[in-house]
């Protein structure tokens, strides 16, 4: 049976952030059972390219999540229209902050 695959979208931008670190406890826990993808529409800090595979969204190359489970962690920044075209299974927003 596939594993089910799980796109986790975050700007990891600050190593310090409390999002960017639940972002990678998150595909920590998942990876156990899920594929599971990391994804960054903006320049990730170094610290966290060290940590995981982070691919950049790139839209006009045809490189964003794909279909499978849409996790954003976070709603302190803004999703492109990329989003239209993911044609996810499921979205599920990780509401971090007040």
């Amino acid at each position: 049976m596939a594993r089910p695959l799980v796109h986790l979208v975050n700007p990891l931008w600050d190593p310090n952030g409390g999002a960017d670190h639940r972002t990678l406890e998150t595909s920590r826990l998942l990876a156990e059972v899920a594929d599971v993808r990391l994804w960054s529409e903006y320049e990730p800090d170094p610290v966290f390219c060290g940590i995981g595979n982070v691919r950049r969204v790139r839209p006009l190359h045809f490189a964003f999540p794909r279909r499978g489970t849409l996790v954003v962690a976070g709603v302190y920044f803004r999703i492109g229209h990329w989003v239209h075209f993911a044609r996810p299974t499921r979205v599920v927003v990780l509401y971090n902050t007040d």
